[in-house]
């Protein structure tokens, strides 16, 4: 592609390049992930204004060569999230929303849905003040379900017997499935209820499950599920856990 096409984008990140530069990660309704050189970013006004800031929804002419880093000629935002930046959950969840879909996808895949689906959940995200981490954990699962890491929360792995509906199952995150104890079982354990609710948030309602927060224990196994499975599905850890772990340690006047 030698000419700049319009397309809408998400910003997943810009990082300073040079000495003022910007080398912005966008997820494109066109194009999927990719990365774009924006020269003189930080001086610009006219061109960018704030649109090169991450969970911007963005107007932008992009231009695709052979390289792996293509350019941005100038972008105007379509759609932003101011309420997300005056709550430190809402921020580092946003965070960690943003840098699973940055790891998660190809570069240059199509990929409408997932653009779909995470401007759902910064969406839902800026006016939530509870069930932040459920919305996440609902987004991941369904990120990684439609990029081809569903879990299988059904039946064993191994032998291939069908889990009870309702009840209890052991999952491993390394076979992206449960396992039932005849086969030796798994490090995780799913209740019944945690078990539904991660099946719930692979389908296409996922957001819904955030409407009420879960049980802590329910949020905890899930979370242990969902971690694991991304750890393994990427073959990292996601730097944002950490953040993640530290917000859920501060007291809640």
């Amino acid at each position: 592609m030698s000419r700049g096409q319009l397309t809408d984008a998400l910003v997943l990140r810009a990082v300073d390049y040079r000495d003022a530069d910007r080398i912005v990660t966008l997820l494109t309704e066109r194009h999927g992930k990719v990365a774009v050189l924006a020269r003189s970013a930080r001086r610009s006004r006219k061109r960018f204004g704030g649109s090169l800031e991450p969970c911007a929804l963005i107007e932008a002419e992009v231009r695709l060569g052979r390289g792996e880093v293509g350019s941005i000629g100038h972008a105007r935002v379509k759609r932003s999230f101011p309420g997300i930046l005056t709550d430190l959950t809402r921020i580092t969840v946003a965070g960690a929303a943003l840098e699973l879909v940055r790891e998660a996808l190809p570069v240059r895949h199509a990929e409408p849905e997932i653009l779909e689906v995470t401007l759902e959940m910064l969406g839902r995200l800026e006016g939530m003040t509870e069930s932040a981490e459920e919305l996440l954990l609902s987004f991941s699962a369904r990120v990684l379900s439609r990029l081809g890491f569903e879990p299988n929360l059904d039946t064993c792995a191994r032998c291939g017997t069908r889990a009870a509906e309702g009840r209890a199952a052991l999952f491993d995150p390394t076979l992206g499935s449960v396992v039932c104890q005849s086969c030796g079982g798994a490090p995780i354990h799913l209740s019944g209820r945690a078990r539904a609710v991660l099946s719930a948030a692979t389908r296409s309602d996922w957001s819904s499950l955030a409407d009420e927060p879960w049980a802590d224990d329910v949020r905890g196994e899930v979370r242990r599920a969902v971690t694991g499975l991304t750890e393994h599905s990427l073959g990292k850890p996601m730097k944002a856990a950490d953040a993640l772990a530290q917000v859920r340690e501060i007291p809640v006047d």
